[in-house]
């Protein structure tokens, strides 16, 4: 009788093990030298929180599935930021880089439905390259100083280029800024 409960017990825990370890977080903070971050997550709900401050940082996250979230915050040096999800029809995915000086490039890739991209950049020779496929995709940024550019290619329906924190309008300011649209529809 005590195999079958156990049996029992373990046919119940199962599901139940496998809807919790659908809840992945990846939380990593570096502080100086070459660092560099790889984290890839499959699954649902997953988030990955990345702090660098200094130095020769480098950060590549990609995860599969639907509601995941990238956070990203660079401060100096020769920054990298690369992030790509991929989604399905049924939940949005968010990526928000922040990075703040020197040779700093952003890089975010989306497929899916309902998925938005933040990217604040603020000094030296920033880049932001983004790319979403899918439908009702938000891309919000800001650019402030040097030589900073930003390609944007949204191709499906309802998807918006905007600023950051509500503001209707992309923002570069400062420098030799180039902006590159293409927006193509279902």
């Amino acid at each position: 009788m005590l195999g079958r409960v156990i049996v029992l017990l373990l046919f119940w825990l199962a599901p139940h093990r496998m809807a919790m370890a659908q809840m992945n977080i990846s939380v990593l903070s570096q502080n100086g030298a070459n660092n560099e971050t790889t984290s890839n997550q499959s699954g649902l709900a997953n988030k990955a929180d990345v702090i660098q401050r200094g130095n020769q940082n480098k950060v590549q996250i990609s995860q599969q599935n639907r509601e995941h979230e990238i956070i990203i915050y660079q401060e100096g040096n020769g920054n990298y930021t690369a992030s790509r999800q991929k989604g399905s029809a049924d939940g949005g995915s968010i990526t928000n880089v922040n990075q703040q000086g020197e040779g700093n490039r952003t890089e975010a890739d989306q497929d899916g439905f309902h998925n938005k991209v933040m990217i604040d950049q603020y000094g030296n020779g920033n880049q932001a390259l983004n790319s979403q496929v899918g439908t009702n995709n938000r891309i919000e940024l800001q650019q402030e100083g040097s030589s900073n550019m930003a390609n944007v290619l949204q191709t499906g329906e309802g998807n918006v280029l905007s600023g950051v924190n509500g503001d209707p309008t992309a923002r570069q300011i400062g420098s030799g800024n180039i902006l590159n649209v293409i927006q193509m529809g279902g």
